[in-house]
């Protein structure tokens, strides 16, 4: 072999070592500290009413968590340093946190809203304390309860007590996203239309609200992003003890002056987005007794959102009991019945509906 050959042949080879350290290098950043590549989380994401796979995930939670303090603990120092941008897709799991026992109708209709549209989605129910009530028990069977242990429960930061039960889920929602990946919702949010479009392209995907905040009770994002843990960083610098300084006005200032620092973040416009409708009482009067006809013939095609907030927070008494107005719920042209009935178990008529006493049907039996 002539000496041009042989340095042609090392030089061939060193660039094929070169190429592999830079591979293996690689894979290394696309880790991640819970073990399992972040493009393919070592969660099973097949639908299944058993959702055992997940609950082998449960305790890496809770040690990951373990130093107290929930969304403020050492955490929050160190995800900077295990964050990533990783490009692969969102897992499919919708996160809900519930802070009480009583699992209600609505919050039926919330997770049903989830089963008929989400197809295949792993769903989590992460609260204090097992679940009571009738409705719990005929969801239960397809979602995955997740009792969080209390030292993972943020009570207090900065020296100032948490008083609102839902500051505490405002603190746990980071804590998942990062650790999980996925969908968080609140309990009292409708899905509208598949989500799937919103895996794939982005790291996180917000959405906008009336007045130009940027809610929390829908966000999407990859299992550690970066973004996630600035969020829940300046939650915990930003608490005030107020309603939505901590979450959405925190956001709402991050989106617009710290975007530039992240990669692949989407807010959506409010009427394609989250929360169309604003929680005051115009926007309630609109979602609960509006005519849907008439709003559309007025603002065009305004039902193209992901999803629908009923702000139960601060609905009032008279519009929350139409709920349980079979009446309300079958004949009216309402936007908040078009969307409950949509995702009502098939054969499901409303005439026998007891939301009392979980009577679906004259057999009572849950049609899937």
């Amino acid at each position: 072999m002539s000496s041009w050959s042989m340095r042609t042949l090392l030089f061939a080879l060193c660039i094929g070592l070169c190429l592999l350290l830079l591979l293996k290098v690689s894979s290394q950043l696309e880790r991640n500290p819970f073990g399992g590549d972040v493009s393919t989380p070592t969660i099973d994401l097949k639908e299944t009413e058993s959702p055992t796979p997940y609950s082998e995930n449960i305790r890496p939670f809770e040690e990951y968590f373990s130093d107290g303090n929930g969304g403020c603990g050492q955490w929050v120092e160190s995800c900077e340093t295990q964050c990533i941008n990783s490009k692969g897709r969102t897992p499919r799991i919708v996160h809900f946190i519930k802070v009480d026992s009583d699992f209600t109708f609505l919050n039926w209709i919330s997770v049903m809203s989830v089963r008929k549209l989400l197809k295949g989605y792993h769903i989590m129910v992460h609260t204090q304390t097992k679940l009571t009530g009738c409705w719990w028990k005929r969801i239960k069977p397809f979602v995955q309860e997740v009792i969080v242990p209390k030292h993972l429960w943020t009570e207090s930061i900065n020296g100032k007590k948490i008083h609102y039960l839902a500051h505490t889920s405002d603190f746990l929602r980071p804590m998942l996203l990062f650790f999980w990946g996925g969908v968080y919702m609140d309990l009292d949010v409708i899905v509208a239309k598949p989500f799937d479009p919103l895996l794939n392209k982005h790291q996180v995907v917000l959405s906008r609200e009336a007045g130009g905040g940027v809610i929390n009770g829908v966000m999407v994002a990859r299992r550690q992003s970066c973004f996630v843990c600035m969020f829940a960083k300046r939650q915990c610098s930003n608490f005030d003890g107020h309603w939505s300084t901590h979450s959405v006005l925190t956001l709402q200032s991050m989106i617009a002056k710290e975007s530039n620092n992240f990669k692949d973040i989407i807010v959506l416009e409010r009427s394609k987005g989250f929360c169309p409708f604003s929680g005051v009482k115009a926007g309630l009067k609109t979602i609960f007794r509006g005519n849907l006809s008439e709003i559309v013939r007025s603002n065009g095609n305004i039902l193209d959102f992901y999803s629908l907030h009923l702000f139960h927070m601060v609905a009032k008494d008279d519009e929350l009991k139409l709920l349980d107005d079979y009446k309300w719920l079958s004949l009216s042209n309402t936007v908040a019945a078009h969307f409950i009935r949509k995702v009502l178990p098939n054969g499901f008529n409303v005439k026998h509906l007891n939301t009392e006493s979980c009577i679906l049907m004259p057999n009572d039996i849950l049609m899937h």
